[in-house]
């Protein structure tokens, strides 16, 4: 589909993604999206999403009145972001897994969808630390202020250890180096660098302008260009929801937007728009919108289900913080005969958080690395939990090659909550220091007075901290800890579930924790592979409450549909998909291992839901082409086909 160019309007304007000022304009050019400081804010530019160690910008490529010709995303990494995230305190981050995170990533996403991907390497020379000059509106890489050549992060550990600097591979931090004159070599760290409202005294960017000045890839790492689907998922989803209560070939009723919103601009200048009166579109009957409209959602959900599917497989990994805005869609072209909204295609535009750690007592498991923690769903698929409480060493002994076995108790708040296994990093203040420490903590041990007790390894642990942790005469210490249970892969399931209740049933964030209070309760009253004959009886039953009926009645969510138009067995198989995904059990948590094909295991509950959406999907279809009284039949028949094949 090719896109009408517009221009900006204030506060937008354009940064030119360039090595420095240029006095010939180019026709068309590559630009970052900035919108100015008002009202005592900052410049910045125009983020599109967070990642895990990472941030994406708004991008497009320009021409010369300044009009988007292609919306682009520019993906950098921003280990700065992650600093305080729970896997960081604990020591579990470093710079050489967040590069194999990225680079894991970049490369599955260029499998996916190649055409997509316009580049996954550096910017300019490589490793250079660049700047956004808001004054010229145009990026620079940052140098030394006594001249020399642009600071570039440096990676070699023999020169950082030469240097008496962090190692790069295993620590957090990062630095640049620039050789200022032969032999002269002028350091400085990432964390310098953070905050560039004004430059540091020993740096200067050339060329630039006064400034401010804002990072644009702090550390010095790749960055990915990839085009950028015009539409939102929940944008594109509510759209074809309204097509059931409409003729098929209208304009849609959307809202216009916010005029300094260009993302919002574009899908509603999709969206409202007709189809080609030169286009001859096929013209369903009007009660066959209803249906239409119902099959497309499911289609919807399907794509974004297969989508993240696709990703786990070639990338190995669990999401671990599925959303509707980690998808955007794709319209296809008008095409005769094929209605408006018939054609599109799902990206996933968010990589997960998920990343494999060994840890004692568990194995390979996946831990989230992102900053989330105390997430509502931590007891039934894990996560991360922060507190502070109070520690008791019970015993401390010399275990041999410079460790010291440690054993005790510890109290805080949700420390005993469930029986599955689950660990703790616990660092505990002493005369201006610090002891930190991961620990098993057994929950099934240790009266409720006593705290929950541990047993950890720690290594180097100095003579004068082992003879006061020893001590009597401090039995309890004050500490701050972080509880991590291993999360399980199948809160992806359970997410997609979520997005499948706002594409079928509603898109209000204000009843959709009642809707999922309703599928779990669902869940729990039919019982596994059931029948569409046992929904039916279910619904019929003056036992179930008016939340459950509501949520087997297809008219209420389908805009147009009365009592005949979707069959209701049709819609109580479709109900209980989604109660497969949203009321999905946790499982003992899988490691990351593999079949004899090379498959993961872990992701074979995903991919049974997958197909038997599928099925579901490609044998609603065909009631847009069978005759009328025939659908209470085909949707028996449907219904019979998917659970026999699940």
């Amino acid at each position: 589909m090719t896109l009408k160019a517009f221009p900006l309007l204030p506060p937008l304007r354009w940064i030119t993604l360039s090595q420095g000022p240029s006095t010939t304009p180019a026709v068309v050019r590559l630009a970052l999206l900035a919108r100015d400081g008002n009202d005592g804010q900052s410049p910045g530019l125009v983020e599109t999403r967070r990642l895990a160690g990472g941030r994406s910008y708004l991008a497009a490529v320009v021409d010369l009145e300044g009009r988007a010709l292609e919306w682009l995303e520019i993906g950098v990494q921003a280990p700065q972001d992650l600093v305080d995230s729970p896997a960081a305190r604990c020591g579990l981050l470093s710079n050489a897994l967040l590069d194999r995170e990225w680079n894991r990533v970049t490369e599955a996403l260029v499998r996916l969808n190649p055409d997509a991907v316009l580049s996954a390497g550096t910017l300019g020379s490589d490793g250079c630390f660049w700047a956004v000059d808001f004054d010229l509106g145009i990026t620079v890489p940052l140098a030394p202020a006594a001249g020399g050549a642009p600071f570039v992060i440096c990676r070699d550990e023999s020169r950082l250890q030469q240097a008496k600097r962090a190692p790069y591979a295993t620590s957090f931090e990062r630095w640049f180096v620039s050789e200022a004159k032969p032999g002269e070599t002028i350091w400085i760290s990432a964390g310098e660098l953070d905050d560039l409202t004004t430059l540091p005294a020993t740096v200067t960017a050339v060329g630039a302008g006064k400034g401010p000045f804002l990072p644009l890839n702090p550390a010095g790492g790749p960055v990915l260009i990839r085009r950028l689907p015009p539409l939102s998922l929940d944008g594109f989803s509510s759209w074809l929801r309204a097509r059931g209560a409409r003729d098929t070939a209208a304009a849609a009723e959307v809202t216009p937007p916010e005029a300094s919103d260009p993302l919002a601009r574009l899908e509603h200048g999709i969206l409202a728009a007709p189809a080609p009166t030169a286009t001859p579109v096929a013209k369903y009957f009007e009660a066959q919108a209803p249906l239409e409209s119902f099959y497309l959602r499911i289609e919807l959900w399907k794509a974004v289900v297969d989508e993240a599917l696709r990703v786990c497989r070639l990338s190995d990994r669990p999401f671990f913080d599925l959303a509707p805005d980690s998808f955007r869609v794709s319209p296809g072209s008008y095409a005769p005969l094929i209605p408006p909204g018939w054609s599109f295609s799902v990206d996933l535009v968010r990589p997960g958080v998920a990343a494999p750690f060994e840890l004692p007592g568990f194995g390979t498991c996946f831990v989230p690395c992102g900053n989330g923690v105390g997430s509502p769903l931590f007891e039934r698929f894990g996560g991360w939990m922060e507190g502070s409480g109070t520690v008791r060493i019970s015993q401390a002994s010399d275990a041999g090659e410079g460790q010291t076995r440690l054993e005790g108790s510890i109290e805080g708040q949700g420390l005993r909550t469930g029986t599955t296994q689950r660990i703790v990093w616990v660092q505990i203040p002493m005369d201006r220091q610090s002891l930190t420490f991961m620990a098993s903590l057994e929950t099934d041990q240790g009266a409720a007075r006593a705290g929950v007790r541990f047993r950890a390894l720690v290594k180097d642990v100095p003579a004068a901290t082992l003879t006061q942790l020893k001590s009597a005469a401090a039995p309890r210490r004050s500490c701050q800890y972080h509880v991590l249970r291993p999360v399980d892969p199948a809160l992806d399931i359970h997410a997609l579930g979520l997005i499948g209740m706002r594409i079928l049933l509603a898109n209000d964030q204000a009843v959709l924790p009642e809707l999922e209070d309703d599928v779990f309760e669902l869940a729990a009253l039919i019982p596994d592979d059931c029948s569409v004959d046992q929904i039916a009886l279910l619904a019929d039953s003056p036992e179930v409450g008016e939340r459950a009926k509501r949520l087997l009645s297809a008219k209420e969510w389908n805009p147009g549909a009365d009592d005949t138009t979707i069959p209701r067995e049709l819609w109580y198989a479709t109900v209980r998909e989604l109660a497969e995904f949203v009321g999905v059990d946790e499982h003992e948590t899988l490691p990351s291992t593999h079949d004899e094909t090379g498959a993961a295991l872990w992701v074979q509950p995903l991919a049974a839901r997958a197909l038997a959406l599928q099925r579901l999907a490609l044998h609603v279809r065909g009631l847009l082409s069978a005759p009328r009284p025939a659908h209470e039949e085909i949707a028996r028949a449907v219904h019979r086909f998917v659970r026999s094949h699940t």
